[in-house]
C-alpha cells in the first residue's frame, strides 16, 4: 500500500513540475544540419550630404556604417544618388573598405559632380550597396528598399 501511495506522489509531483516521462526511442536517426557561415549584418544611417564649399565642383555625404556581426564586413561599397523631384541626376559608388565586427564608424564621401546650380528640389542619399560575407539589412527592411532603387 506504501509503496502504491509512494508511486502516485513521484507520478504527481513529475505531472505537477512540468516533467514528462517519454518511452526511450530506439534507433532514432539524429538529424544533424551544419551551421552557417558567419557573416557581418550591416546597416547605414545616412546623415548629410551638400556643396563643398572648399571645392564647387564636389559634393560631400555623410554616412555612418554600422557592423552588428561578429566578423568583419570586407569590401564595403556604398552609392550615393541625388534626386531631383523624380529623375536622378548624379549616382556614383565608393569602396570604403572592411568594417570591423561589432562596430560602427562615419565616412564622409566626396564625389566630384557637375550639378545644374537651379536644383532646389534634389535630394540625395546613400546606401551601402554591395559587401563580401555581409547581410545588408537595408536590402530586406520594406520601407528602406525605395530609396535604393
Amino acid at each position: 500500500m506504501k509503496l502504491i501511495i509512494l508511486t502516485i506522489l513521484i507520478v504527481g509531483l513529475f505531472l505537477i513540475s512540468g516533467c514528462v516521462i517519454k518511452e526511450p526511442v530506439e534507433n532514432q536517426e539524429i538529424v544533424c544540419e551544419e551551421c552557417p557561415e558567419e557573416q557581418a549584418l550591416v546597416f547605414e544611417i545616412f546623415d548629410s550630404w551638400g556643396e563643398n564649399v572648399e571645392k564647387e565642383d564636389q559634393y560631400l555625404f555623410g554616412v555612418s556604417l554600422i557592423n552588428f556581426g561578429f566578423v568583419e564586413a570586407k569590401d564595403v561599397e556604398v552609392t550615393c544618388y541625388i534626386d531631383d523631384v523624380d529623375l536622378r541626376i548624379f549616382e556614383d559608388k565608393k569602396v570604403v573598405g572592411g568594417l570591423a565586427s561589432k562596430s560602427i564608424t562615419y565616412k564622409e564621401l566626396s564625389f566630384d559632380v557637375d550639378l545644374p546650380r537651379n536644383v532646389e528640389t534634389s535630394r540625395g542619399y546613400c546606401y551601402i550597396s554591395s559587401c563580401s560575407n555581409c547581410i545588408i539589412l537595408g536590402e530586406r527592411i520594406t520601407e528602406l528598399k525605395e530609396l535604393r532603387e
